[in-house]
């Protein structure tokens, strides 16, 4: 059976030349991601959103130097090692070791669900796939970027408010999703995932449910944008699938 090194190798190859080149590895980053979305909506809603957020990440490494570039590079990249090798591994039918697990172990209640087709079962996926969007977001912050955070100097942590912020949409006139200073510091795991529960969480919700073929196009949009292919996506869990 792989494991997640293994997982992890599949999800670097994925990134072909553009590993080791931040602003080009985000575009790419992004786009996979908005792949992994297109290719399952409900269960990789995690992706459909960090597709947003990506892309403003490259917005912000293809823009005029900042002091936080190797910040938001090196998170990207964290982010996308901690949970793509995780969602390839699942996909490829395999179990999630580690702090995913309980994620991914919704992920496959939602899809038990889903077969079973018996009554209140689509509710009953939507929630599990719920839960696991949470754990997913919870297990991002907590375990996978904060150590990015702790590496700041404390006295250079002020000006990181700024840097969070990403349009939930492609359109000029989408929702722009800005840090509160009501939940605290943003270097704090505790604030982010407040922030997150209170704001990101329920407007990504409501934009999949009252714009669910915007969000489609859209992502379609992203993917073709980084150059990727459904076909790639699918190459990849295949090579962990016949392990």
């Amino acid at each position: 059976m792989p494991s997640l090194n293994d997982a992890e190798d599949v999800a670097f190859a994925l990134l072909g030349d553009t590993r080791d080149l931040p602003v080009r590895r985000a575009q790419r980053i992004s786009a996979i991601y908005a792949a992994c979305f297109l290719d399952e909506p409900l269960l990789g809603a995690w992706f459909g959103l960090g597709s947003y957020v990506a892309r403003q990440v490259y917005y912000a490494l293809e823009g005029p130097a900042l002091a936080w570039r190797d910040l938001l590079g090196q998170g990207n990249l964290e982010v996308y090692r901690g949970i793509l090798p995780a969602w390839l591994l699942h996909r490829a039918g395999h179990p999630v070791p580690g702090p995913l697990s309980g994620a991914f172990n919704e992920l496959a209640r939602a899809e038990l669900a889903l077969r079973e087709r018996a009554p209140g079962a689509g509710a009953a996926a939507d929630a599990f796939a719920e839960q696991a969007l949470f754990e997913l977001c919870d297990v991002e912050q907590r375990v996978i970027v904060q150590p990015v955070y702790d590496a700041v100097p404390r006295a250079s942590r002020e000006p990181l408010r700024a840097l969070f912020r990403f349009r939930l949409g492609l359109s000029p006139a989408a929702p722009v999703l800005a840090w509160d200073n009501r939940f605290g510091a943003p270097w704090e795991a505790d604030a982010r995932c407040a922030w997150m529960t209170a704001t990101v969480l329920p407007a990504w919700r409501t934009a999949r449910a009252e714009h669910a073929m915007v969000l489609r196009a859209e992502a379609d949009r992203t993917r073709r944008w980084g150059a990727v292919t459904l076909a790639e996506l699918e190459a990849a869990v295949a090579r962990l699938a016949t392990r």
